[in-house]
């Protein structure tokens, strides 16, 4: 038996799994919607350092569109049959695994192990596979086979926190209103970016010395923040033509903006490859000018929201 629900991959670019995959259901339905995750409701974070998006932006999908319900399994030992019932009966529906065992694919795969509510779309009995909605190691958010014994493998996974086994989303309502883009949200999301990057410009350094570079498995977490990081100014580009056509900004603005966030795209994606390209030579005195480039970096996105917030009337 094969049973795959109809869901079409978010990829115009990667936000994280959660973003991916929220737009991944929402714009099937809404397409209104897909500006919500241009928003720039995102922020960077020390120890490890990472961007993440806001809990005020996580906290807008709970309120407004979706609910989360959390299960356990009739029978942990024997989950399979009862996963596949559930995925014919649910279109949106998440497995608790670890990544170190999921995706061979992804970029934690044998590399990190990480605790992962992975999107389940499908399963096919005579391949032996699930069908999930994932990440590769380029970013690429698609359709992935899993083979079961990886399901099975990273369920039992002893590395996991102790969690619910799945989640079942569906929506809040029967219809949604057409999303509006909040130009007062914009103007404060951009204020709080600016006050986040200060602190990192005044540090001077992003990398923690909490996570020594000796260790694999923090190389590859650095390389993967890079990278999505690159992704998430690719993601600005497309905010600012939204601006753009909804005529909040000027065309003159945006195409500034629009130049600005390629080219800190490709420079984000520069300094993934230099420091990958260090740490694998174990030159980690030269790491102070992959520290240097990120200040650059960061100090060039300050700049670009104080502009945005002078541009919004």
């Amino acid at each position: 038996m094969k049973h795959v629900n109809e869901i079409v991959p978010y990829n115009r670019f990667w936000g994280n799994c959660i973003t991916n995959m929220f737009m991944s259901i929402l714009t099937n339905k809404y397409p209104s919607y897909e500006p919500l995750i241009y928003m720039n409701g995102y922020e960077y974070h020390f120890c490890p350092f990472r961007l993440d998006y806001t809990q005020d932006y996580y906290d807008y999908f709970r309120n407004n569109i979706f609910v989360f319900n959390n299960y356990n399994f009739k029978d942990r030992s024997n989950f399979l049959a009862e996963l596949k019932d559930i995925i014919i009966n649910n279109p949106y529906i998440t497995l608790y695994i670890d990544l170190f065992y999921w995706n061979n694919e992804g970029a934690y795969y044998n590399r990190i192990h990480s605790n992962h509510f992975s999107f389940l779309i499908g399963f096919d009995e005579e391949e032996d596979v699930f069908y999930t909605l994932e990440d590769d190691i380029s970013l690429n958010y698609k359709i992935i086979k899993i083979p079961a014994q990886n399901v099975v493998r990273s369920f039992y996974s002893e590395f996991k926190e102790d969690r619910e086994d799945y989640r079942i989303i569906t929506f809040k309502n029967s219809s949604l209103e057409p999303y509006k883009l909040d130009f007062e949200q914009i103007k404060e999301n951009a204020q709080k970016l600016v006050l986040r990057l200060d602190r990192f410009i005044e540090r001077k350094h992003a990398l923690d010395a909490e996570f020594p570079l000796t260790e694999l498995s923090n190389v590859h977490h650095y390389t993967y923040e890079f990278g999505k990081i690159s992704n998430r100014m690719k993601g600005n580009k497309l905010f600012f033509e939204k601006l753009r056509d909804e005529g909040i900004i000027s065309k003159e603005a945006a195409d500034d903006f629009v130049s600005c966030s390629e080219d800190m795209s490709k420079k984000w994606m520069l300094v993934k490859n230099i420091f990958f390209n260090y740490c694998l030579r174990k030159k980690f005195s030269e790491i102070y000018k992959v520290e240097k480039r990120i200040n650059e970096l960061f100090i060039k996105e300050k700049e670009m929201w104080l502009k945005l917030t002078g541009s919004i009337s």
